[in-house]
C-alpha cells in the first residue's frame, strides 16, 4: 500500500517527521521496509510493521518509536 502522506497518529511517522520530514517515512514504504495498516474504528488506528527488508533497522525504529510516542503525549498535553 503507497499512502500519500504520513498517518499523523502513527509514533514512528511523528518521530521521523520532528526529525527530518514526511519523505522519510514514504521512502521506507516505497522500498519495502515499513508497511502500514490504518484499522477501522474511532478514533482510526495506524499500524506500522516491519517488512523483511526492514527488520535490520528495528533497533533505530524501536528507538524513534518511543520518540515519537514522548511527542504525541507532549502534543497531547499541549492541547488540554
Amino acid at each position: 500500500m503507497r499512502a500519500s502522506r504520513p498517518e499523523p497518529d502513527c509514533p514512528i511517522e511523528v518521530a521521523l517527521a520532528a526529525v527530518s520530514g514526511r519523505w522519510t517515512t514514504l521512502e521506507l514504504r516505497e522500498r519495502g521496509l515499513l508497511s502500514v495498516e490504518r484499522r477501522r474504528g474511532l478514533p482510526v488506528r495506524t499500524r506500522c510493521t516491519l517488512t523483511g527488508g526492514g527488520r535490520a533497522l528495528r533497533p533505530l525504529l524501536i528507538e524513534l518509536y518511543a520518540t515519537g510516542e514522548a511527542l504525541l503525549a507532549q502534543a497531547h498535553c499541549t492541547e488540554s
